[in-house]
């Protein structure tokens, strides 16, 4: 194989053939050139052309890789909301940057001036996520062995822990007034969510045969979004009872006898079933003077209300549905709970 001349034409031949690493039928390219010269030219191209044919037998492109790891992980190791994340994610970043290429040709430090440069203008918690989900994908590559290694560089990222997106105990109280007084839809959701502290999917997907009003209990048993639907679980998969306080009873019994058509015991708003219940909540904030907070920071604010009662910690564990103390401790700074009363006996002067 190489450049010979064919003596019977008088035509050179440039020819090579290269077998798939791994074994396999050899690949044979052949073509038949005017002179020497061009015959060295084709030569080289046809190494090239060999070599890109024997590695795609081998070594997928970036995009049939990421195609690859979204099916394995379709309905097994994830739920739907969080395989669409992945998929926006990838689709957004690694295909839009290097589809076309082969796995093994992007390098590391590609990956880290697209996560450090490119994204510079997002947050730390954003540029996190994105590399973990890119990082996935290339541990895909490597089970796969279609990489002997990960080319993901180890980054630091610094996640600042807010504690401005709660609202205080009166803001809390200045939003169910407001909302009451302008008779809006969402007051009852919001009220709810200020003295339950669930989820919002968790309040969507809340039956009013799983209230007990005469024990003053609401069972946590079911949870909804707009991408997977209904599930019989909450987020940790575990069920929980929820405490009805002595003056929100008034309110669930009028829940439990309107709509008697329903079977679910809040409103259903068209827009909290399309996910759109942040804007609605922050445009609303902002209307009366408040500053704006999503609607899973109704949450947060039930938690640190909680705390600052006094409310031992596991107990806010337990009815908020968290499953670990590491979670939780975020709640405890935010409420300032771990430093009440330190410097009641300090004096210097």
């Amino acid at each position: 194989m190489g450049v010979k001349k064919d003596q019977k034409t008088g035509k050179w031949i440039a020819s090579h053939s290269q077998r798939p690493k791994g074994g396999g039928k050899p690949i044979t390219l052949r073509r038949k050139c005017k002179t020497k010269a061009e015959a060295d030219r084709v030569f080289k191209q046809l190494i090239i052309e060999i070599e890109r044919r024997t590695r795609s037998k081998k070594i997928p492109k970036v995009k049939k890789v990421c195609e690859e790891f979204l099916e394995a992980n379709k309905l097994t190791k994830w739920n739907m909301a969080t395989w669409d994340n992945y998929q926006v994610m990838l689709k957004a970043s690694a295909v839009r940057l290097w589809g076309e290429r082969y796995i093994d040709e992007v390098s590391e430090a590609e990956i880290r001036d697209y996560i450090a440069l490119d994204l510079s203008d997002k947050s730390e918690s954003h540029r996190k996520t994105v590399l973990k989900y890119i990082r996935g994908m290339f541990n895909y590559a490597v089970k796969k062995k279609y990489l002997s290694h990960n080319p993901c560089p180890d980054m630091h990222f610094r996640t600042v822990f807010r504690m401005d997106n709660v609202l205080k105990e009166e803001e809390a109280k200045l939003l169910l007034t407001r909302s009451k007084e302008m008779d809006v839809e969402w007051y009852p959701v919001w009220r709810f969510q200020l003295y339950f502290g669930t989820r919002s999917g968790e309040a969507i997907a809340l039956k009013k045969k799983n209230v007990d009003l005469a024990n003053r209990k609401i069972l946590i048993c079911e949870t909804w979004s707009n991408k997977t639907g209904f599930k019989p679980y909450p987020k940790n998969h575990q069920h929980r009872w929820i405490e009805i306080a002595p003056n929100m009873v008034d309110m669930i019994k009028e829940l439990l006898n309107s709509n008697p058509d329903s079977e679910f015991l809040l409103p259903r708003i068209d827009r909290w079933i399309r996910g759109d219940q942040a804007r609605e909540l922050r445009l609303f904030l902002s209307g009366i003077g408040l500053k704006q907070i999503n609607f899973h920071d109704l949450r947060a604010t039930w938690a640190t209300m909680m705390l600052n009662r006094g409310i031992e910690p596991i107990k806010v564990m337990a009815m908020g549905g968290w499953a670990d103390l590491k979670t939780m401790q975020r709640y405890i700074r935010r409420a300032g709970t771990e430093i009440r009363g330190i410097t009641d006996n300090f004096k210097i002067d």
